[in-house]
């Protein structure tokens, strides 16, 4: 079994997504109090992951496949199973300001996009900051002023690709 650490709540319950059987990732929370009490917290027949926190610990933002993409969703904690789509055309890592008004993802068009959020955890209208490139990651610095991020600079479909062929031939030819 397959768990990763997504985030840790004010109140110290620690989320973390595993991989299911089934081959998709629900989110799990673990009280730090009593950690043999690990429950699910979303399970679905679709991938639920990167799970964060609000500042406040009222609100949780995550990924879901549940539309046939990856979006971002934003939900009350402790979770109602109510849940806002806040991403459309694809979505990935939300990250929460430090005051809890406005929350950050990064589109599928490698843009990095804001979202208004109210107290009651209702978004408003998306709006492109910049565009972003490739971020394998990114978060907020203290105050909410500046952002960190974890550039990709190469993957490996952008390597060359050699193909040895008839390699049993030139080992012969070593060997002699």
């Amino acid at each position: 079994m397959f768990q990763l650490a997504n985030d840790l709540s004010p109140d110290r319950i620690l989320v973390l997504q595993q991989r299911m059987v089934q081959g998709h990732s629900d989110l799990m929370q673990l009280p730090l109090d009593a950690p043999e009490r690990i429950t699910p917290l979303m399970t679905t027949r679709f991938s639920e992951v990167n799970l964060r926190f609000s500042p406040d610990g009222r609100h949780v933002s995550f990924m879901s496949a549940e539309s046939g993409r990856m979006e971002v969703y934003v939900a009350p904690f402790p979770f109602t199973g109510n849940k806002t789509q806040v991403s459309s055309g694809g979505g990935s890592l939300g990250r929460w300001h430090p005051n809890g008004r406005e929350l950050y993802f990064l589109s599928a068009r490698q843009q990095l996009v804001a979202v208004a959020i109210d107290q009651s955890g209702h978004p408003g209208p998306p709006k492109v900051l910049f565009e972003s490139g490739r971020w394998a990651d990114f978060d907020l610095l203290s105050g909410g002023t500046r952002f960190i991020a974890n550039v990709v600079k190469s993957t490996a479909a952008e390597q060359p690709l050699s193909v040895l062929l008839n390699w049993p031939q030139l080992l012969e030819r070593s060997a002699r």
